[in-house]
């Protein structure tokens, strides 16, 4: 519920075959991460949307445009590795009849 969802469900109704829409909120959190073709729709008025929204077309299977040669920034590293750590399981309940249960989901 929200704007959020009613957005996304217009923009896949303009969404050209083969195409993702994008507003300029979800393009400008992920625009970095992107080596797609990107179309600048501009501000675009949608169906029970109070403002106008600037849409953005990814062409999916259409390579980014090649760059300009600039003077290099500083290096960009790269983001960290996410993991997850899983303690130990311990049967508070003293019932070993669940003890198996706490085992399995440990060593899994």
């Amino acid at each position: 519920m929200g704007d959020g969802v009613n957005i996304a469900a217009r923009l896949e109704g303009i969404a050209a075959p083969g195409a993702i829409c994008l507003s300029e909120d979800a393009y400008r959190q992920v625009k970095g991460r992107l080596d797609l073709a990107v179309t600048d729709l501009g501000p675009t008025k949608l169906k029970n949307i109070a403002e106008s929204i600037r849409v953005y077309s990814l062409d999916v299977g259409q390579p980014a445009q090649a760059k300009s040669a600039q003077t290099p920034g500083p290096e960009k590293s790269a983001p960290p590795r996410l993991s997850m750590v899983v303690l130990p399981f311990a049967n508070i309940g003293g019932d070993a009849e669940q003890e198996h249960f706490v085992d399995g989901v440990t060593r899994a």
